[in-house]
């Protein structure tokens, strides 16, 4: 099973000088935005440290090993860290190597991130453990002390058009996809195939509109509209995506390109209508707003209390 990597071609090109060295870290983390390809360059790279010249399928070799999440926070607990920190003793079953894989490590508890610390540490000489996280913030600072860490970075146009197209897609959906989540593949796929990330676009776009326009009554529409979905992760996405039209209004301010999420019509109405000190107001409701969704609030008092917030800035 060949995975095609596309964009981050430093990075690529750092991780082939290490694997031709015989020098891959014994800790690497993989950072940046949900889309950008983190798991996919975690799969390449776990392929090449077990099965050095060969085609192997990462989530079927039996050195390949995926951490799995647990309990009603589906994070990484304790007792997996344990399991995993005394199976990492057992030889490989096929080679040389084996590789622990926890993805998406967002939420990861300090108990847990202490219990894995020992084992990253001082592991046995064939293992290697690869993380994925949004941001490398989630993670302990004696953690990321003894981690290689690689930031994702966008890809071109071009690439985000050959996976796309591979994919069948026509060109209108393509082009509305490139648009609305430029350089990231993954959201860029999803967006044309997922219902929801739909949904949650056309919501942080009319919520970002209301906004503009000053509306309060529109912005608690949209807000409540939002609430009837019932979903935390998805009222968290959409703080997300709010945050970066803000961060790409205040860009525009001083004339600073950013790609950040390209609503591009909002951002510059927003950079027209707001000051610095509000949307630097509104950057701090929505990146707080979205850690805030992690806690067990109740999203209609939350919105709405939001929406006043915002208005009252």
């Amino acid at each position: 099973m060949e995975i095609k990597i596309y964009g981050n071609l430093n990075v690529v090109g750092v991780l082939e000088s290490m694997l031709k060295s015989g020098r891959v870290p014994h800790a690497v983390l993989f950072y940046g935005e949900k889309g950008l390809g983190k798991k996919t360059l975690a799969s390449w790279l776990a392929s090449k440290i077990v099965a050095t010249g060969k085609s192997v399928n990462p989530l079927a070799h039996p050195d390949i090993i995926w951490a799995q999440k647990s309990g009603a926070s589906q994070t990484f607990s304790v007792d997996t860290v344990r399991e995993i920190s005394a199976d990492a003793f057992v030889l490989p079953n096929n080679g040389d190597k084996k590789v622990y894989i926890f993805a998406d490590c967002e939420g990861m508890r300090n108990e847990a991130q202490n219990a894995l610390l020992k084992i990253i540490e001082e592991p046995p000489p064939f293992v290697h453990f690869i993380f994925t996280v949004k941001s490398k913030e989630a993670f302990l600072p004696t953690i990321l002390s003894r981690t290689v860490c690689f930031g994702m970075s966008a890809c071109s146009d071009d690439e985000c058009r050959i996976v796309i197209a591979q994919k069948g897609h026509d060109n209108e959906k393509v082009n509305e996809a490139l648009s609305a989540f430029p350089g990231n593949i993954g959201m860029q796929l999803a967006y044309i195939e997922d219902a929801k990330t739909q949904r949650i676009v056309k919501i942080a776009r009319d919520i970002t509109d209301s906004i503009n326009s000053f509306s309060e009554y529109k912005t608690l529409k949209a807000f409540a509209e939002l609430e009837s979905e019932k979903d935390r992760a998805m009222v968290k996405e959409v703080m997300v995506l709010l945050d970066k039209v803000v961060m790409d209004s205040l860009s525009l301010k001083f004339d600073v390109p950013s790609r950040m999420w390209p609503y591009s019509d909002g951002a510059e109405k927003m950079s027209e209508v707001l000051s610095v000190s509000k949307a630097l107001k509104l950057h701090t409701l929505f990146s707080e707003a979205a850690r805030a969704i992690d806690s067990n609030v109740n999203l209609n008092l939350f919105l709405s209390a939001l929406c006043g917030k915002i208005f009252g800035l």
